[in-house]
């Protein structure tokens, strides 16, 4: 029985990896081991080449299921074609095709003919969370392990979701930086917070002459307090459009 402590943190490892993705190794680890899974991790498939990331399967397993035996697994084409959210376990799947080549010289062969699947995100390009056990006298997919399974799932969605949303902001910064550097007026982009997220090098002197604008960590100020306020309220404007009605203004900075 999992404790609300362990689901704690269980959940928060989730949104911290969404984040920072050095963290799902040490997350999906936790998780291996609170169900008592051999080894557990993420696949991602393009529909030829599927890739399996942060599991902790033995190197030697790793390197003949990437260039071989992903290829013939057949239990992860079953989860990936299958619903959305639906935990499935290894006993049912491994038996759509029993002493096959990939259930006898892999899955046997490295203890993972037993576990935990499922399909968590939809679309061309499925991600499977997989937790993967040996076969013993009892099934992996008990009662308990499911119903933690199913109450994880939609915060892993949640967190992939994230972690997609925080890399595209990343790229759109990255694509940012060399179109605004090359203008030749002073351009800054800023947050709610007025934090400086990019400059130009144009700003940067405008800013390093302190001539009516300054930068003090890293936020942007007026140097008069009457026009800092109208500047506070210039980019608030600004950023509560609703992307349908755009808004534009502009102040003296004396």
């Amino acid at each position: 029985m999992v404790t609300l402590d362990e689901f704690s943190r269980l959940v928060s490892g989730f949104y911290r990896s969404a984040v920072d993705p050095v963290q799902w190794v040490p997350t999906l680890d936790d998780l291996r081991r609170t169900v008592g899974a051999a080894c557990g991790g993420l696949s991602i498939t393009d529909g030829t080449y599927r890739r399996l990331t942060n599991v902790n399967v033995p190197d030697e397993a790793m390197a003949s299921y990437d260039t071989y035996y992903q290829y013939l697994d057949y239990v992860l084409v079953e989860v990936e074609s299958g619903p959305v959210g639906l935990v499935r376990g290894g006993t049912e799947l491994v038996g759509v095709k029993p002493n096959s080549e990939f259930d006898a010289d892999w899955m046997q062969r490295y203890e993972m003919d037993d576990g935990l699947f499922v399909r968590v995100t939809d679309g061309a390009k499925p991600s499977c969370l997989i937790l993967a056990a040996p076969r013993g006298p009892m099934q992996f997919d008990s009662r308990e392990r499911v119903e933690l399974i199913n109450v994880l799932v939609p915060h892993l969605q949640l967190s992939l979701r994230t972690r997609r949303h925080v890399e595209e902001l990343v790229d759109e910064r990255d694509d940012l930086v060399p179109a605004v550097d090359v203008l030749r007026n002073g351009v800054l982009v800023v947050g709610s917070d007025y934090v400086v997220v990019q400059a130009n090098s144009a700003a940067d002197r405008i800013l390093r002459s302190h001539d009516g604008v300054c930068l003090r960590s890293g936020v942007v100020e007026a140097s008069r307090a009457s026009v800092h306020a109208e500047l506070c309220r210039s980019i608030q404007r600004a950023l509560t459009c609703d992307g349908e009605d755009t808004w534009g203004g502009s102040l003296c900075c004396p």
